[in-house]
C-alpha cells in the first residue's frame, strides 16, 4: 500500500515508508478492543486501550512529519528510485541485458527501461535522471531522448523528474532550473535539460499515462505525431507541471505535436499549477490543449501559443483549449479571486479556448488576446459568421449547450474622465441568480467586433432581479483609446462556487 496524496502549501517532496493501518482500520479496532473487554475485564481493556493510544500517537506523528514536505498538486510516492543515465534507446529484444535499470552499473538504464522497470515495480516510484554530459550538447547541456518506437505507456503511479539532470555533478551550471517568475503572463525561465523527441518515433505519443497520481515535470517535449502526453483511462489525478510542449529546449521555436496535452479519460487532472514552478509552456502543436470524457480538471498558470518570455507567436495551429463533452473544469482562478492562477493564451490560429459540450465549465482571470478566431467560443445555439453565439434574452437564457450557452454581459458605456475610467452594463440571464462580471481591456478588438482579454482589470457581482436583469459600474485608472470587454459567470445557488463562464462580449473603445 502507499500513501494517499495530500498538500501542503510551500513544501517540498518526501517519500516516505508505506504504512498500512488507516484510521477507520484503528476505529474498528477499538471497538472490537472494547467488544473484548466486557468479556475480559476492565483491566485487560485498560492495557489495550494504553498500547493502541500509543500506537495512534506515533502513527499520527509520522503521517504529520511526512506530508510536512508535500509540494501542493504533487502526488505522495514511495522512495523507489530508477535513474535513466544514457540517451540511447536500446532493442530490448536483440540486446535484453543492454538495459537494466535494476542494476548498479553506470550506463545501463535507458528511459525505456526505466519505464518498463517501475511498472513492474510494484507502488509508486520515481524516475531521475543522470546522463552524462557527453551524452548531451556540448554548448546547452540538453539531453536529448528520442526513443525508435512508442515508449511503454506508464501504468504504475511515478514521478518522472527532469529537473534532475545535472544535479550529480560538482557544478551548477549544467543543472536543470525551475521557474521562479510568479504570473504566466510574465514567462517562465525554467531552464529544462531533458528533451523528449519524437523525430524517430512515428505517430505514437511521447508520454502516456494510464495510471492515478503520476507527476511529470521539468521535460520538453516535442515532435510527436500523436500527443506530448496523452492521459487515459485511468490516468486520474496527474499532475504535469513545468514542461515546454510543443518547442526547442529554449522555448523560443516551434516544434511541434499533434496535440500538446491530451486528458482523455481518468479525470481530476492537474495541468500547470499556481505555483511559478508548475507552469508550462504548451505551444507550437496543431492543437494545444484537449480534454474530453472526463471532469474536474484544472488548467492554471500555463504559456499557451507565446514563446516562453510570453510576448512572442508560437501559436498552437487550431486552438489553444479544446473541451469536449466534459464538466465542471477549472480554466484559470477556481473562484475569480487569485491572479496567479491566470493562464496566457494568445497567438492560436482558431479560438482560444473551444467548448463543444460539457457544463459548469469556469474561465476566470486569464489573460487572453490575438487568437485567430473568438477567445472563447461556446459552440451551439444561433451563431454568427464568426461563431458569436447570440444571447438568449427572451427566455431569460433558459437554453442548453456547452457552458448552458450562458449570456455575456452587454456595455452600454465606457468613458474618461480625469484619472478615471468609468465601465457601465448590463447582464440579462437567469431571473434572481449571482453572477461574476469579470472586466478585461485590450489594444484592439477582433474582426467580429467582440472582444478577447488581453489584461484582467477586476470584477463585479451582480444579482439579476426578477426579470432576468442586472446592472454593473466598474471604475478603474484612465485607458482612453482601449477596448474593454466582459464576461459573466454564474454562481451555483448552493455551493455559492463560480460555473459557466459566458463568451466575450461585443468590445467597447473607451472615450
Amino acid at each position: 500500500m502507499y500513501a494517499a496524496p495530500v498538500t501542503i502549501q510551500g513544501a517540498k517532496a518526501l517519500s516516505f515508508a508505506p504504512y498500512t493501518r488507516s484510521r477507520k482500520n484503528e476505529q474498528d479496532m477499538m471497538r472490537s478492543v472494547v467488544s473484548r473487554v466486557e468479556w475480559a475485564g476492565r483491566a485487560r481493556a485498560m492495557i489495550s486501550l494504553r498500547v493502541m493510544v500509543a500506537a495512534a500517537l506515533l502513527l499520527a506523528l509520522m503521517i504529520a512529519v511526512s506530508i510536512a514536505t508535500v509540494l501542493p498538486g504533487e502526488p505522495v510516492h514511495a522512495d523507489t528510485t530508477f535513474t535513466v543515465d544514457r540517451s540511447d534507446d536500446p532493442d530490448l529484444t536483440a540486446t535484453p541485458t543492454a538495459d537494466d535499470c535494476t542494476a548498479a552499473t553506470a550506463n545501463d538504464c535507458s528511459l525505456r527501461g526505466a519505464i518498463n522497470a517501475a511498472n513492474n515495480n510494484p507502488g509508486a516510484d520515481t524516475i531521475d535522471f543522470t546522463i552524462p554530459s557527453t551524452d548531451c550538447n556540448a554548448t546547452n547541456w540538453v539531453c536529448t531522448i528520442s526513443p525508435s518506437s512508442e515508449l511503454p505507456a506508464i501504468i504504475q503511479p511515478a514521478t518522472i523528474d527532469g529537473y534532475t539532470q545535472g544535479d550529480a555533478t560538482a557544478t551548477t551550471d549544467d543543472d536543470a532550473t525551475e521557474n521562479d517568475i510568479l504570473v504566466a503572463r510574465d514567462g517562465t525561465n525554467a531552464k529544462l535539460l531533458i528533451e523528449l523527441s519524437g523525430a524517430n518515433a512515428g505517430s505514437v505519443s511521447g508520454l502516456t499515462i494510464n495510471a492515478p497520481n503520476v507527476l511529470v515535470r521539468g521535460l520538453v517535449i516535442n515532435r510527436f505525431g500523436g500527443s506530448g502526453i496523452f492521459i487515459s483511462g485511468d490516468g486520474a489525478g496527474a499532475v504535469i507541471g513545468g514542461n515546454f510542449i510543443g518547442t526547442d529546449p529554449s522555448g523560443t521555436q516551434s516544434l511541434g505535436n499533434g496535440t500538446g496535452v491530451t486528458a482523455f479519460g481518468g479525470g481530476a487532472d492537474t495541468i500547470g499549477g499556481r505555483e511559478a514552478a508548475a507552469h508550462n509552456l504548451i505551444s507550437g502543436n496543431f492543437h494545444g490543449l484537449t480534454i474530453a470524457s472526463n471532469t474536474g480538471n484544472t488548467i492554471q498558470g500555463n504559456l499557451i501559443g507565446t514563446d516562453k518570455d510570453g510576448k512572442n507567436n508560437l501559436g498552437n495551429f487550431v486552438e489553444g483549449i479544446g473541451i469536449g463533452g466534459t464538466s465542471n473544469n477549472i480554466i484559470g482562478s477556481a473562484a475569480g479571486d487569485n491572479d496567479f492562477d491566470s493562464n496566457l493564451i494568445a497567438f492560436n490560429g482558431d479560438e482560444g479556448i473551444r467548448i463543444t459540450g460539457g457544463t459548469g465549465n469556469r474561465i476566470l482571470n486569464n489573460r487572453i488576446h490575438s487568437n485567430g478566431k473568438l477567445g472563447i467560443n461556446l459552440v451551439g445555439g444561433k451563431e454568427d459568421i464568426n461563431g458569436v453565439t447570440r444571447n438568449d434574452g427572451k427566455t431569460k437564457d433558459r437554453d442548453t449547450g456547452a457552458n448552458n450557452l450562458q449570456n455575456f454581459p452587454g456595455i452600454s458605456s465606457a468613458s474618461t474622465e480625469g484619472t478615471t475610467t468609468t465601465i457601465k452594463g448590463t447582464l440579462r440571464s437567469s431571473p434572481r441568480k449571482t453572477f461574476i462580471i469579470q472586466l478585461f481591456s485590450s489594444s484592439q478588438k477582433d474582426l467580429s467586433g467582440f472582444g478577447e482579454g488581453q489584461e484582467f482589470m477586476g470584477e463585479r457581482r451582480v444579482k439579476t432581479d426578477r426579470d432576468g436583469r442586472g446592472s454593473f459600474t466598474f471604475k478603474t485608472g484612465a485607458i482612453t483609446g482601449a477596448f474593454v470587454t466582459a464576461t459573466a459567470t454564474k454562481l451555483d445557488p448552493t455551493t455559492l462556487l463560480p460555473k459557466d463562464t459566458s463568451e466575450f462580449s461585443a468590445a467597447k473603445r473607451v472615450t
